[in-house]
């Protein structure tokens, strides 16, 4: 969205549930909701709803790049490079699609973990285009038990 002078601030919930169902709901300032479940892709733009089969590599690869980087697996996912920083606060990896055909979607995922912690806390995502999507991570809760209804739109 090179159009853009401000960069656009959303707030939401994302709840995951293994091995590889993933509900992520955006609240503010719109309703917008993805859910990745059963090699579908089920969408809910402000009411008007739509589903996509994930079955395609494409989409699979970008499933599991996704729920991968909630849950650790993309760690030992072949299809990325993976180097390892650390500023400061954190501890960084950073992923490079090795495909040509990621490529043309997604330049680089970081993943920040605070020092002494497993769980990540920040993920920065730079698309082919140089669109930047940054997402914080708060109020994070591991193995708490998730509502069905989570996984519903």
């Amino acid at each position: 969205m090179d159009f853009l002078d401000k960069n656009i601030i959303t707030h939401g919930k994302m709840s995951l549930k293994t091995p590889n169902m993933l509900s992520w709901k955006y609240t503010k300032p719109y309703q917008y909701s993805i859910l990745f479940k059963e090699n579908k892709i089920f969408i809910n733009d402000q009411g008007k709803k739509s589903s996509v089969d994930a079955k395609s590599k494409t989409f699979e690869k970008i499933n599991k790049l996704i729920v991968g980087s909630s849950n650790g697996q993309m760690f030992s996912d072949p299809e990325f490079s993976v180097s390892y920083f650390k500023n400061g606060s954190f501890n960084i990896a950073k992923f490079t699609p090795k495909s040509a055909q990621l490529l043309k979607y997604i330049k680089q995922i970081e993943l920040y973990f605070p020092k002494n912690q497993s769980t990540v806390s920040q993920v920065n995502m730079t698309e082919a285009s140089g669109d930047t999507t940054n997402i914080v991570f708060k109020n994070t809760k591991i193995n708490a038990p998730i509502a069905a209804s989570e996984f519903s739109l």
